[in-house]
């Protein structure tokens, strides 16, 4: 029975300047190609056939020296195992050549052949707006055929392709990159599919749990597992504040659900009892977190009607404002002098 295991990974964006946590900025940076090298070692661990990078490599299409040379060490420690990458939007530019066992994929569509399996690869096409999948053809149906691409599925830019571009393509596998999340695997007519996510959050904008696949793929069915990487996780966390009076007693409550390793984005919800500082607790927070923001959501607990009956600026703006609770809400806060937190701070 035909069959090779692969390690499917994309969007490793080395180089990432981290800059929305910029305190945490060159240490981020450092673990994130610390990652890599726990692929590289997840490789080894679980025997794989080949690798597939499906595209940006990097965050903007160079990295520095000492990145450069961290990957070809690392390609170098698995001499034996092929490695097949293609190209992202991110790797504009790109200009770097790594290890004899590392095959890098052009624009057009091409393919490389393994003893039980053939691997094509088509680069990001930064000149045509147009499906990876679009010139596949397949060359033996008799072997099992993997391909990487880097595009958005059944979009309208960024390299698209469609759910039926992949149902006739004939191909088991298709390792995608572009997308940031893992959401499983899929499949369409014959053809198995999935993004792999990226390695490692890079912002809150991707959330939890990031790693790669493993994937056993036969001639007519695939297996797959996600292999967590362990890194820093980027947590979004509320915290209802209904009933607590100040920025101590949040604190104690945030302490009850978080770790300090991963980041956190605090979104303070309900209506307090009194007077939190989200300033203050962030600071707090900071000292004993190894990264922590503040949004500040909380309603003021005032008796609106009461405020709209006065003849002065508060009166006049809550009459206004009325219908719009967020506005509400900050208003009043600016109005009683406080600094307002929100999801861009």
């Amino acid at each position: 029975m035909k069959h090779i295991r692969i390690l499917h990974t994309a969007d490793l964006h080395i180089d990432t300047t981290f800059f929305s946590v910029s305190q945490k900025a060159e240490l981020l940076k450092h673990e994130l190609l610390e990652t890599f090298g726990k692929i590289v070692n997840i490789a080894k661990e679980k025997n794989v056939d080949a690798i597939l990078i499906s595209g940006d490599i990097t965050d903007n299409g160079t990295m520095s020296q000492a990145s450069y040379k961290y990957m070809c060490d690392a390609f170098d420690k698995i001499c034996h195992i092929p490695v097949f990458a293609i190209l992202g939007n991110h790797d504009f530019g790109f200009n770097y050549t790594f290890p004899e066992n590392v095959h890098l994929f052009g624009t057009d569509l091409n393919f490389v052949s393994l003893k039980d399996a053939d691997i094509y690869g088509a680069g990001f096409n930064f000149e045509k707006d147009v499906s990876p999948l679009k010139d596949l053809v397949i060359k033996d149906n008799g072997k099992i055929n993997i391909m990487l691409c880097h595009g958005t599925l059944n979009g309208t830019t960024d390299n698209p392709f469609l759910s039926s571009d992949i149902e006739k393509s004939e191909l088991n596998y298709l390792a995608l990159g572009h997308n940031h999340s893992h959401d499983g695997v899929d499949k369409k007519g014959n053809t198995y599919y999935c993004y792999s996510g990226v390695p490692m959050g890079r912002g809150f904008d991707e959330l939890g749990e990031k790693g790669v696949i493993i994937a056993d793929i036969y001639e007519n069915t695939v297996e797959t597992e996600f292999v967590p990487l362990g890194s820093r996780k980027f947590v979004e966390l509320s915290v209802d504040c209904d009933g607590l009076s100040n920025y101590i007693e949040v604190a104690d409550k945030v302490m009850e659900s978080v770790n300090d390793k991963d980041l956190y984005k605090i979104v303070l919800t309900g209506t307090p009892s009194g007077h939190i500082n989200p300033e203050t607790l962030s600071a707090v927070l900071q000292e004993k977190l190894f990264y922590a923001k503040v949004v500040d959501k909380t309603k003021v607990q005032v008796d609106i009607e009461e405020l709209a009956k006065g003849q002065n600026l508060v009166g006049y703006f809550v009459k206004n404002a009325m219908n719009n609770q967020q506005a509400l809400d900050y208003g009043l806060k600016a109005l009683n002098g406080e600094r307002i937190y929100t999801d861009e701070d």
